[in-house]
């Protein structure tokens, strides 16, 4: 449970394919479970962004994290490469990052960190050019986000273990392996919350795809492989990636397509294994930018998803990952009118003291 956030809250291949989407169609299509249970993750509904603030001057970011604090936010979510910070066995390079990290604690924003890449040295040899490979050990892995908790866990909360584990080259040269993740996954989480016992762990973002394996695998299938290799006990939050596609935001949730209610069906793959109390986060989303369609992808999600919890909008700059979605001037004055206004209770569970009550007398 995190300290800031929360206080002291009590808080034949083809058939193969055909007959897994078919059970991942059945998942989308069952009843929101009632009464609605209370996900400490997801009565937040607060607004972030991503960025790459380690590509920016000193003066560039400051001035992009007081825009971002002016707009309202309150997640900034950063990869931290660890091929970066650990070129060499042992030898960690802190001096950039401990300057990003106390940047951010300035402006009052809380960190998503994404422990993601491995350096050369842990690499296995078929991937020895991708640093977006895994390590060839987890237990390296491990070591590694265990020395990045024990110096920013009095600082940073929340972590991510990998990102876009189902898709290539985020995997390496083999095929996806979602008990490969998962085996990564509990090493992360062991040594993350052994560092920082207040750490909130949340699963690697995983892509929307809609293919079967190999070098790409299906979101949907991804995440069920996950459960049913026991991975539930190693994240607090899932983390989704809701993007329109090009497509209207009504347009019907299917596992053969790609459009915003997709997240609806990561949902419908969790409760199928009997989770109902594990929030989703909506650590990326993008859609066509134009005020009316952010303000009803944000007021949808909020609406209809009572177990998801904050939003975090796909780029700031044209530099950063996802950066096709760089808002302008007109999306970040609809991200701000979002991010400040009032709080308000949406559909779902909340404790007695959420901000958007009023109590008199």
């Amino acid at each position: 449970m995190n300290r800031r956030a929360w206080g002291g809250l009590a808080l034949g291949l083809g058939l193969a394919v055909l007959l897994a989407f078919g059970a991942v169609w059945a998942w989308g299509r069952r009843p929101a479970a009632q009464p609605l249970p209370f996900l400490p993750l997801a009565s937040d509904k607060s607004l972030g962004v991503n960025a790459d603030l380690a590509r920016l001057s000193p003066a560039e970011r400051e001035a992009a994290l007081t825009e971002m604090e002016a707009a309202g936010f309150r997640w900034l979510r950063q990869r931290f490469p660890w091929e970066v910070i650990e070129p060499q066995r042992g030898t960690f390079d802190w001096e950039a990052w401990d300057a990003l990290v106390a940047d951010v604690a300035r402006h009052d924003l809380d960190l998503i960190a994404v422990l993601d890449g491995s350096p050369g040295w842990a690499r296995a040899t078929a991937d020895a050019a991708n640093p977006l490979a895994p390590p060839a050990e987890t237990r390296d892995f491990g070591a590694f986000a265990a020395a990045f908790a024990a110096r920013y866990g009095d600082r940073i909360d929340y972590y991510q273990v990998w990102d876009e584990p189902n898709i290539a080259p985020h995997w390496g040269a083999g095929e996806i392996d979602p008990a490969a993740y998962a085996r990564l996954l509990r090493e992360g989480a062991i040594r993350l919350r052994a560092a920082d016992p207040g750490a909130v762990v949340l699963l690697a973002a995983l892509a929307p795809n809609v293919e079967p394996g190999g070098a790409n695998m299906s979101d949907l299938l991804f995440l069920d492989a996950l459960y049913r290799r026991g991975a539930a006990a190693w994240f607090d939050a899932a983390a989704a990636q809701p993007y329109d596609f090009g497509q209207p935001l009504d347009a019907a949730a299917d596992p053969a397509q790609l459009n915003w209610r997709r997240a609806a069906l990561l949902r419908g793959v969790m409760e199928a294994h009997g989770d109902v109390e594990t929030a989703v986060w909506a650590v990326s989303f993008g859609c066509a930018p134009d005020r009316a369609t952010l303000q009803g992808a944000v007021e949808q999600a909020r609406r209809d998803w009572p177990w998801l919890g904050p939003m975090l909008w796909a780029a700031w700059s044209p530099g950063d990952a996802h950066g096709q979605y760089a808002p302008d001037a007109a999306v970040r004055a609809a991200l701000t009118d979002l991010a400040t206004a009032p709080p308000r209770a949406w559909p779902g569970a909340y404790p007695a003291d959420h901000p958007s009550g009023r109590y008199e007398g």
